[in-house]
């Protein structure tokens, strides 16, 4: 499929502007562009909601919602959603499961986040954690920014003669830096900088500078929060940046999602919710259902899923408070999910982050990882990514070494060279994972007459997906999704039994289908696949009646009938 941009570079943000308004323009019958809100740089965190409106508007559709930038720095996340309307958009004409998928579903896509941090990232040498927004601290504490001080295109690492240094050549591998021993006296020394320059004086602020932008959407959210002491970025309460509250106000407005897909970068793996609780206190159903949507991911991109409590945070000797995941699950009920993009260590056949406890790493282990990192590249990438160090007389600090990794191209987000493979993964299992969203429909409808104007009606209605349409059950326990209702309307009828609105419950899906046991034997459902209702009317020979059947979550269908 040929799709009508080229992803060969990270795209800022007038660049997505332009490109949506101009999909907008182009398919008006399959989008919409919003602006959710401005942030306090003035730029608009946009939403592209897409759908085939021929077969209804969005908001009578099962959505699903993906997006990126949450963390600014991490923009293989609005590269991913830039490419899934891409593909959405244009491949509409030519492939048949796209059209299907815009028949049934809605898809929100929200590139970016935050807008204005990203582009700090994209436009400076210099890292943002959410949004370039000085926190805690009022003003910038002195030290070394990141800056591209040789003009090559990166921020890279910067080395400095130092007879106190902690760090010497390797000898095995002189591009690398390995720990000076306790007891090494003689030899030359260096210190280790991130490149860039100094804010204060160089003779007395020549060490590497805290994070001025320390302020961490994904700790902000208004589910198990808590204060800076404990969870550092959260902010001075929940949602108090103009971006957290407007994607709060969006998942609190539109209750028809069903599915939020949220990107991150370079931990290569599929995480899920609860993430500030044991797994254990989420309903089992919930649970099985989510490792099911989570494998989809790993088929697409081989990146494991784990919950994110027991196998994530905690195995890192960590707890995320006020995380967005639980906001989404816990908090509205939605099935979350976070995929984390990219992971150089898995590339180069080492443990994946998750399993590394890499603040408490040995030195000499560390440094082997590097080496192997570092013949990946050799034989993969090149010097593009890893420059060999070389002398740069630096403005305010005299002759320094500038080398090592492209911190921000290939740490953090992957090369370009790398990215449309990212992309393209990252599309194919948001489509397998769109077709497993409830969606509800009629099977048979029948209509018997009888004597003196008087017909008796039934009608299945089902749910075709796997998830229910409630899609989880803690969206039942915290009351945020109605029961499905199904509607018999006509001028003149009467109705003799059953009524004209009726309640049905929710509908369990093909999640609700138990396969054969040992003994080959099917286990009994507690809730039938399809519910069936009939009437007992009262109306004239040709009268014409309209059958609806509406979920919250699982959409609506229509029939008409005409009495024989």
């Amino acid at each position: 499929m040929k799709l009508k941009y080229s992803y060969n570079h990270y795209f800022k943000h007038d660049e997505i502007t332009e490109i949506l308004q101009e999909f907008a323009l182009q398919y008006p019958k399959l989008c919409r562009l919003t602006s959710l809100n401005k942030t306090e740089e003035g730029r608009d965190i946009w939403l592209m909601e897409i759908t085939d409106l021929s077969f209804g508007a969005f908001e009578e559709k099962p959505a699903y919602v993906s997006a990126g930038n949450i963390h600014a720095g991490e923009v293989t996340g609005s590269m991913n959603v830039m490419y899934l309307i891409d593909t959405l958009l244009t491949g509409y004409e030519e492939n048949v499961e796209i059209r299907n998928i815009l028949r049934d579903y809605t898809i929100y896509a929200i590139p970016r986040i935050s807008p204005d941090g990203s582009e700090f990232y994209l436009t400076t040498g210099g890292m943002c954690r959410s949004v370039n927004q000085l926190y805690p601290t009022p003003q910038m504490p002195p030290g070394i920014y990141g800056e591209d001080v040789d003009g090559d295109g990166a921020v890279r690492q910067m080395r400095i003669k130092d007879p106190l240094g902690p760090w010497k050549i390797c000898a095995a591998e002189p591009r690398l830096m390995e720990r000076r021993k306790p007891d090494e006296t003689e030899g030359e020394f260096y210190s280790v900088y991130r490149e860039g320059m100094v804010h204060g004086d160089p003779k007395k602020h020549c060490f590497d500078a805290p994070d001025p932008y320390g302020n961490d959407f994904n700790r902000s959210f208004p589910i198990n929060w808590a204060t800076d002491n404990r969870q550092p970025g959260a902010g001075p309460y929940p949602l108090y940046n103009i971006e957290t509250k407007t994607i709060a106000d969006f998942l609190t407005k539109r209750t028809n999602i069903c599915a939020f897909l949220m990107y991150h970068t370079c931990a290569g793996v599929c995480l899920y919710p609860p993430a500030t609780q044991p797994k254990e206190t989420a309903p089992r159903a919930d649970l099985e259902r989510y490792a099911d949507f989570a494998k989809i991911v790993t088929e697409e991109t081989t990146y494991p899923a784990f919950n994110i409590h027991e196998q994530f945070s905690v195995g890192q000797g960590r707890q995320d408070y006020g995380a967005f995941d639980d906001f989404v699950y816990l908090g509205r009920g939605i099935a979350g999910l976070t995929v984390e993009c990219w992971d150089l260590d898995i590339r180069a056949g080492l443990p994946g982050k998750w399993q590394r406890p890499i603040m408490s790493e040995p030195a000499e282990l560390h440094l082997a990882y590097e080496k192997q990192q570092l013949a990946w590249i050799d034989e993969h990438m090149g010097t593009d990514v890893f420059k060999p160090w070389a002398k740069v007389d630096h403005p305010q600090l005299g002759e320094v070494e500038i080398g090592g990794y492209d911190i921000k191209y290939l740490m953090q987000n992957p090369p370009i060279d790398y990215l449309q493979e990212e992309m393209e993964r990252c599309t194919r299992f948001t489509l397998r994972q769109i077709k497993t969203l409830p969606r509800i429909a009629f099977g048979e409808v029948t209509v018997c007459g009888a004597e003196q104007d008087y017909y008796e009606i039934t009608a299945e209605v089902q749910n075709l997906r796997y998830f229910p349409t409630n899609m989880t059950e803690m969206a039942k326990s915290l009351r945020l999704v109605k029961e499905d209702m199904v509607f018999l309307k006509g001028d003149g009828i009467e109705f003799i039994s059953g009524s004209g609105a009726q309640t049905i419950g929710f509908l369990p899906g093909m999640s609700g289908v138990h396969a054969a046991n040992l003994f080959g034997e099917f286990m009994t459902m507690k809730k039938p696949l399809v519910k069936r209702l009939s009437w007992k009317i009262k109306a004239a020979a040709g009268t014409r009646l309209s059958l609806e059947a509406s979920s919250m979550r699982g959409g609506k269908a229509e029939k008409e009938i005409v009495l024989p």
